[in-house]
Order: C-alpha cells, then sequence, then structure tokens
C-alpha cells in the first residue's frame, strides 16, 4: 500500500499495553512512520510499540501538549497526524487522507467517534465531535495546558474537515470511567488556578445539574438510552469533582 508522504503518526502512551497494537496497526501502512512518545510505562507499552513498527522516544511526563510537541520535533515528515493510543483511523478516514492533497495554509480537524460501554454514542454532545489532529509542525504546535491542550498556530490557518472517523474506545468500565473523571476534574482545577479563573457562583451552584440537563436534554442524550443516561450522570460529577478539587486549592492558600 502506498504511505502518505511527509507524514508522521504521533501518540503519546502511559500504561497502554491494551490498546497501542490496535491503534499503531490502524496508521502503519498510510503514514511514512509513527512516532510513540512514552512516559515511561510499567507494562509492555514501549515493547509492544516496537514490535507493531514504531520508534518508540522515551520521555518523563511533562504535560499533553509538551509530549506532543516532542514527539513532533522527533518525526522526519513535516506533518503531524495527533492520534490517542485509544484511537484508531477507520476506513473512511484512511481512505481520506491518502487522497488528500496537503495545504500548508491549512490544519485539518478529524471527527472522534465514541465508544461507551460498548456503544457507539451519537449524541450527548459527543457527535459529531471534530478535532484538530494533522498539521504541519512548522507552523503549528501544541500549548502546553495541564489538560485539554490546544493547536496553535504562527499563522491564520483554514480548518479542513476530514471525511471518515477517529474510533475512540475511551470508556472500558464504568469504573473507568471514574477514574478518568477523577484525573480531568484535579488537572481542570489546577489549570482555573493557573489561569486565576474563578467559578462564578451560578456555576458553583446549579453547574452539576446544568451539565446534566444540557448533556441529557438539550444535547439529546436521552437518545442514546442507558449509556445516554450514564454520560450524563457522569457530566454531572465532572463539575461537581472539579469545583470540589478547586474549593481544596482556595483552602490550601
Amino acid at each position: 500500500m502506498t504511505t502518505l508522504k511527509n507524514i508522521a503518526a504521533v501518540i503519546i502512551t502511559y500504561n497502554e499495553e491494551n490498546n497501542i497494537v490496535d491503534c499503531i496497526k490502524s496508521v502503519i501502512n498510510i503514514v511514512d512512520e509513527v512516532i510513540v512518545v512514552d512516559a515511561n510505562s510499567e507494562d509492555k507499552t514501549a515493547t509492544l510499540a516496537e514490535e507493531s513498527g514504531a520508534k518508540v522516544m522515551r520521555k518523563d511526563w511533562t504535560s499533553f501538549g509538551v509530549q506532543k510537541n516532542h514527539g513532533a520535533k522527533c518525526a522526519n515528515a513535516d506533518w503531524i497526524l495527533s492520534i490517542d493510543a485509544d484511537e484508531r483511523v477507520d476506513n473512511e478516514l484512511s481512505q481520506t487522507l491518502m487522497a488528500l492533497k496537503l495545504d500548508s495554509n491549512k490544519v485539518y480537524s478529524t471527527n472522534i467517534k465514541t465508544n461507551y460501554l460498548g456503544r457507539w454514542i451519537r449524541y450527548c454532545g459527543w457527535y459529531p465531535s471534530y478535532k484538530k489532529r494533522l498539521y504541519h509542525k512548522e507552523h503549528s504546535h501544541w500549548n502546553d495546558d495541564i489538560v485539554h491542550e490546544s493547536l496553535i498556530s504562527s499563522k491564520k490557518m483554514l480548518v479542513e474537515k476530514l471525511s471518515g472517523n477517529l474510533l475512540h474506545y475511551s470508556y472500558r468500565t464504568i469504573e473507568h470511567h471514574h477514574q478518568k473523571i477523577e484525573r480531568y476534574a484535579r488537572l481542570t482545577a489546577e489549570k482555573w488556578k493557573l489561569k486565576n479563573k474563578t467559578p462564578r457562583i451560578l456555576k458553583k451552584i446549579f453547574g452539576p445539574s446544568f451539565r446534566f440537563v444540557k448533556t441529557y436534554i438539550f444535547r439529546l442524550g436521552f437518545l442514546d438510552g442507558r449509556e445516554g443516561f450514564l454520560i450524563s450522570k457522569m457530566s454531572f460529577l465532572l463539575v461537581k469533582r472539579q469545583l470540589y478539587y478547586f474549593k481544596q486549592l482556595e483552602e490550601r492558600e
């Protein structure tokens, strides 16, 4: 199969032995190289990645953006396809990428389709969900926010949406979702503090409940059945935990 010229897939990892092989398999035949930036995993992530044909670069964890930028610097290619270890390029996106004529005045966004507890989610505000994932490394890079990092560019870029999906196998169990909520809630609270952002009183009082209603009613989560209700409930919990951790940070001062 002909590979995409001058494109490297960059994947950042930590203890992703259950995901990394399938992730690499979904891109290895359509890009020039696969770079895995591993934050000293304690499992077989690095070994499996190397056996699957990736180049593994070990780097102590700093932030999502810093890890991704390091991978881009290590790549020989000029264009970077950023993909998470729990994501896969589907057939339609693969064909889109193979036919794509790259333009250095553009960044390209892909649609993220999430599998939650075995069900593909169509609503809840989760789909469609376009994220910037393909970019020229001389013109764009990731910022160093500790969570929810963003791609920033040195000049004005057009954003082109690509056909197809990145299939996101993010939540295996409810317990796994709880673990992610705790991690991201803490990081979000720290990010608010670093940026001197204080939640308003209305958010503190109504924020969690409004998030549930927004997800389940306004974003049609009820159409996703049981899983839509669970996602809405977890969205409520996420905001509640963000506020809890932010209050803890304030009390330490």
